[in-house]
């Protein structure tokens, strides 16, 4: 297309152009309407070049549009305004283009439509403030701006008010790009601003109101929201542009129904429960919007729902667990001891009660109650025994938090076999005794502890509480670890061969072990044995493998004592949480805008990626990171990398942007997806293709079909298909996307051809396509229906012979190609098609056609198809392309021609001329011909025969050109010995006349140095000659020459005034009666 471009620009920039199209033909002059058709039609071609995909095409599309404004004084039609317009909009449109644009804008007449987005695309502005002030000026916003908009909202905090006002001000907010939708998403659930909040869910019910759809991550978020931010309204609205869950619908319709400053009938309440126990179901946790609205209602127990009101409390009882901060709500305190006191009691509420009784300190209505209740339990054999330990915790807890005199339960269990029921006894009998409470059979018990360590270790053992604790919680004891060490050691010594005896150690594991709690005393100083001890007991109570054990260590040796002890204290899953703290603290660092940014955020991030990769992968990512300046984009590579399942050894670089880690990501889990190929070159590729805006994803859909094929060289193939795909720019627009995605279905051996034509539609215009074999046929036989020898040749019969020739099956009948199955164990044979061949393969198919020449029928169907198939296997392995069906039909042609006859063959420009004579010389050189290939010039000679040398080579053949590069003196020249020979006519001539007689000289007249230059004035004269028919005009039947300007007024001609000369006609006398006499006649 460029081409022909240029040449209408080249044409239209002369500035008499147009007015010699109005000049043709005189009669026609007065009307006025052709003169505008022409300029019609050139607007229309500069019209269909701005809508291609190829930036030096749009450019010179505007530079024509320019030279039609500034020479012809051309007013530009509606569609081109309009097409111009939306290109200043587009990402293909850069600063230069931009610039060019205006220019023509600014000399058309925009439509009011056309001047907003016109002013948008041009706005100026020096900081992103301004920016927002000018964008709030205008009722639309484009793209663009939504682009930079999202840019403010991830980068710079301050703005980020103004940005959403900016926003809810638009009125086209369908149109937000789901990459703003997310970054408000990740706004809305990282900022500790309410103001910012409440912007957020106004501008989601704005978007939902408007038609867009939104994720179900945004959905989940407004569900958490407080009733302040009318979550169920704005879930309402999503409900009406797309498809939700059947529980999602139920919430929003139970939210609607329920008016909670009124008493809620049990029906409704029933519903609701059941409700929060599907969405605990499924998240495992309550949302804050369910907890609040359950928490409004006027509920009153009586008593008579008994299972309304045990599903009450047990869900009560998980919210208590989820968040232990509601131990301040009376009423589901209430509710518990209540359920307690009924001795309705199950596992989740003791576990809710734990939390109330370490929360409040015990200072509820009606503990010593609920005490009672416990100790009554206890001392019966009944139904709830599976609950005893449970309610021994309970009261081990609520000793801790206050003076309880009612120990009995605690002392019959200091002496239990089971260390985890001992260490709670001892617990709350230690703390009874450290409030002055003394205990007859806690006393025995540590004399008994002390009286046998005695006599196990050397010296006298000091009476030491935390000591007898530790050995309360041991289930294996070594005395032998202690003997030769002080006592303000044994504590250590005796957790550490606990905790080492419960997890099975193995040697080395033991060795990382020691080494890394060294670590940890070395850094945490006096504080090392509290985290051992709790660690210990944490161990204890729930179990763990060496790696969570380990992992927890090196954790606690980087992070600050008081982060690690109330976790370890208090935490329901302390390893956990350890981890999630830990990142959290990294994210803090990382992170470069803290202040606005809640910390209940953080802490949902940091748990997040625990939960989907742990820490050594959470780690590594952060390593990979100098900082995170981008919420949402850091967000977008967390879901990324659990995606594709990410892998320690995936990521490999160190402090590096967030785009650049997405990036080595996407070049990874991309480059596992093909194996066997250059992963140096196929990284480069892919690197190239991502920056040309193939996204990750469409890549990812190529290189699955491209697994799904059968074929053993499909790596190869498809690398080959990336190289064309960049190296052609082919536009990641759908339709490209969907034609390759096609394409890499079919066979891998017809990827390259299908690519290639996918390359030419692409980058020559989208009008273009490559016509198919029976298009070519059927054209052939149309444009030669005189030509009697091509009859033979019919449509069907040339399309059975091109197919067999495409084949990706076909077998040589000539070459005996089987080999040995390596893996087959029965060592079956197994054949290698033609297009499977290697340069050996095609060699000695070469040397085996060479050999038996004479007795073979060179002119037979199949042996012609064969001989196609193995040169088009050979060009292939060269050019790494295919013979398309234009080369492989020419050279149908000329093989079927008539023994007596020759063929002459018209090929397009561009459709391999080159090719299709290697093709045909490699066919007759094989049959022992000498093959002389005429070119239009000596350097053209040279240039092919260098370039084909490896492609005869392939078959045994030796190729050179006849130019004289050095004096000749006599006899044959050397070049005459190869099978091929390249040169321009008249050597070949000077060649022949030598050769047939020596004893002359002999040389024919050559090109003249720098006769080329003589093109201009040949191009001037003929230029001239053409514009001769338009000056030549018909008047009463005599022919006159016209030279200067006509003008047309008042149904008048006239000549103007030319360059200091009247205008003038010349009479031109008919044909063959010329005169050497002109009649000169002026006109007015």
């Amino acid at each position: 297309m460029q081409q022909y471009l240029s040449v209408i620009c080249s044409v239209i920039e002369e500035t008499d152009y147009l007015e010699y199209n109005k000049r043709k033909l005189l009669n026609r002059i007065f009307s006025r309407i052709f003169g505008n058709n022409i300029i019609s039609k050139v607007q229309t071609a500069l019209l269909h070049a701005l809508k291609t995909d190829n930036q030096d095409v749009i450019r010179k599309s505007i530079s024509g549009f320019k030279t039609l404004i500034s020479i012809h004084q051309v007013e530009l039609e509606n569609q081109v305004i309009e097409v111009l317009v939306s290109l200043t909009t587009s990402v293909i449109c850069d600063e230069s283009m931009k610039q060019d644009i205006s220019t023509l804008l600014n000399k058309s007449k925009l439509d009011e439509s056309q001047q907003l987005t016109y002013k948008l695309s041009y706005l100026n502005y020096n900081s992103d403030e301004q920016l927002l002030d000018n964008l709030a000026k205008f009722p639309q916003l484009l793209t663009q701006h939504f682009n930079q908009i999202n840019l403010i909202i991830d980068n710079c905090s301050e703005l980020t008010s103004k940005a959403l006002e900016t926003l809810l001000k638009c009125s086209n907010k369908k149109n937000i790009p789901d990459k703003l939708l997310d970054s408000i998403a990740v706004l809305l659930a990282s900022t500790n601003s309410e103001r910012i909040k409440s912007l957020c869910c106004r501008l989601l019910a704005e978007i939902a109101k408007a038609g867009r759809q939104v994720t179900d991550e945004i959905i989940s978020l407004i569900l958490v929201q407080d009733e302040k931010k009318k979550p169920i309204d704005i879930l309402k609205l999503i409900c009406k542009n797309q498809i939700i869950s059947e529980e999602l619908k139920t919430k929003i319709n139970l939210f609607s129904d329920i008016d909670s400053t009124t008493n809620i009938d049990r029906k409704t309440l029933h519903k609701f429960l059941n409700n929060m126990r599907q969405e605990f179901q499924i998240s495992r946790k309550f949302s804050h919007l369910s907890i609040q609205k359950l928490l409004s209602f006027n509920i009153s127990l009586n008593g008579n729902e008994t299972k309304l009101e045990q599903d009450l409390i047990d869900i009560f009882a998980l919210i208590l667990i989820q968040n232990p901060e509601y131990s301040e709500n009376q009423f589901i305190v209430n509710c518990l001891e209540k359920a307690i006191l009924s001795k309705t009691i199950n596992e989740k509420i003791l576990n809710a009660y734990k939390e109330v009784i370490k929360r409040t300190k015990c200072q509820t209505k009606n503990f010593e109650s609920v005490l009672d209740i416990f100790i009554e339990i206890l001392n019966k054999s009944d139904s709830l025994v599976k609950i005893h330990f449970d309610i021994l915790v309970c009261i081990a807890l609520a000793s801790e938090s206050k003076k309880i005199t009612k120990l009995e339960t605690l002392e019959n269990n200091i002496f239990n076999d089971n260390e985890i029921i001992r260490s709670w006894s001892f617990r709350g009998l230690r703390a009874a005794y450290d409030r002055g409470l003394r205990s007859l059979a806690f006393q025995q018990w540590c004399d008994s502890i002390s009286e046998k360590m005695e006599e196990n270790t050397p010296i006298e053992v000091s009476f030491d509480f935390d000591l007898f604790e530790t050995i309360s919680a041991l289930k294996y004891i070594d005395f032998d670890k202690i003997c030769d060490k002080p006592q303000n050691q044994w504590n250590r010594e005796l957790l550490i061969f606990d905790l080492i005896e419960r997890i099975s150690m193995s040697e080395a594991e033991r060795f990382q072990f020691y080494q890394a709690w060294l670590d940890i005393e070395e850094h945490q100083k006096g504080n090392s044995n509290i985290l051992l001890k709790l660690l210990h007991r944490f161990v204890m109570n729930n179990g763990a493998s060496f790696h969570e054990c380990y992992e927890t260590i090196k954790i606690l040796d980087k992070i600050d004592f008081e982060i690690a002890y109330p976790i370890l204290l208090n935490s329901k899953d302390a390893f956990v949480s350890l981890k999630t703290k830990y990142l959290t603290v990294i994210i803090k660092q990382r992170l470069l805008n803290k202040n606005g940014t809640s910390c209940e955020y953080i802490e949902s991030l940091a748990l997040k990626m625990i939960s989907k990769f742990g820490l050594d992968i959470s780690q590594k990512l952060f390593d990979a990171l100098e900082n995170i300046n981008n919420l949402a984009e850091f967000e977008n590579i967390v879901n990324f990398a659990k995606e594709n399942k990410i892998k320690l050894s995936d990521i490999y670089v160190k402090k590096a942007t967030i785009p650049v880690l997405k990036r080595t990501l996407e070049i990874k889990f991309l480059g596992d997806r093909i194996k066997g190929i250059d992963r140096l070159k196929l990284g480069t590729y892919l690197d190239s293709l991502l920056d040309q805006s193939w996204t990750f994803e469409q890549l990812h859909d190529f290189f699955n079909i491209v697994n799904e094929s059968n074929c053993k060289d499909r790596a190869r193939y498809s690398i080959f298909v990336l190289e064309i795909i960049l190296h052609y720019k082919i536009f990641p627009k759908k339709e490209n996307y969907d034609k390759i995605s096609t394409a890499l279905k079919n066979s891998a051996e017809s990827w390259l051809k299908e690519i290639n034509k996918i390359a030419v539609e692409a980058n020559f215009s989208d009008r273009i396509r490559v016509k198919t074999s029976r298009e070519l046929i059927q054209e052939l036989e149309s444009r030669n229906s005189h030509n009697a020898n091509l009859k033979n040749l019919g449509e069907e019969k040339l399309l059975n012979l091109i197919q067999k020739i495409k084949s990706s099956d076909l077998i040589s009948k000539i070459l005996d190609s089987t080999v040995k199955d390596k893996s087959d164990r029965e060592n079956e044979e197994q054949l290698i098609y033609i297009s499977q061949w290697t340069k050996d393969h095609i060699r000695q198919w070469a040397i085996t056609v060479k050999t038996d020449v004479e007795t073979r029928n060179t002119n037979s169907e199949d042996y012609i198809v064969e001989a196609l198939a193995v040169i088009k296997q050979a060009n292939f392995i060269e050019t790494r392309f295919h013979l398309t069906d234009a080369q492989i039909l020419s050279c149908l042609i000329i093989l079927n021609a008539n023994k007596d006859q020759g063929r002459l063959l018209q090929v397009a420009t561009g459709e391999g001329k080159s090719t299709i004579i290697s093709v045909l010389a490699v066919f007759y050189a094989l049959q022992g011909k000498k093959v002389d290939i005429i070119t239009s010039s000596p350097v053209l000679a040279e240039r092919e025969a260098k370039e084909k040398e490896k492609f005869y080579h392939m078959f045994d053949l030796q190729c050179s050109h006849n130019n004289d590069k050095v004096v000749y003196l006599s006899g044959p020249k050397t070049c005459c010995k190869e099978q091929v020979v390249y040169g321009e006519a008249a050597q070949f001539q000077f060649d022949t006349l030598r050769t047939e007689d020596s004893s002359k000289i002999a040389r024919l007249a050559t090109s003249i140095s720098d006769m080329d230059q003589l093109q201009i004035i040949y191009h001037l004269l003929w230029k001239q000659l053409i514009s001769m028919q338009d000056k030549i005009i018909q008047l009463d039947g005599e022919l006159y020459l016209l030279y200067g300007k006509i003008k047309l007024e008042q149904n008048r001609i006239s000549l103007e005034y030319v360059e200091g000369v009247d205008g003038f006609c010349v009479h031109l006398q008919p044909y063959p009666h010329f005169s050497d006499q002109f009649q000169y006649i002026k006109l007015d």
